[in-house]
């Protein structure tokens, strides 16, 4: 997960640093692609007790029950892991990205 706050800070960036090259007589440097996600690998059962936490709700009454996606019976198929490697985009433009706990409170107005 991604806060939206990083992807538009990303998205200044890299507009910011076209419109700077655009000025330049520096020859442009080659065409890159890059990862954009959070800085955390988590499960959807990982984000849900990190909310219950930020929330101050237990995590311990049974309501959220991780569940490996090969269990489930889905009419398309997905891979097991969907984590993106987004080292490329924070080396290549010196941003730290927000972790989600941290995002999480943000939204929600709780202090971490």
């Amino acid at each position: 997960p991604i806060y939206v706050q990083d992807i538009c800070r990303i998205i200044l960036l890299l507009v910011q640093r076209q419109q700077d090259l655009l000025r330049s007589d520096d020859p442009p440097p080659p065409y890159r692609c890059f990862n954009m996600g959070g800085p955390d690998r988590l499960s959807r059962a990982d984000m849900a007790f990190q909310v219950a936490r930020v929330l101050g709700l237990p995590t311990d009454t049974g309501v959220i029950v991780p569940l490996s996606t090969a269990s489930l019976s889905r009419p398309f198929a997905s891979p097991a892991d969907i984590s993106m490697q987004c080292e490329q985009l924070v080396y290549a433009l010196g941003v730290q990205l927000t972790p989600f706990s941290e995002a999480v409170s943000q939204i929600l107005g709780v202090a971490s």
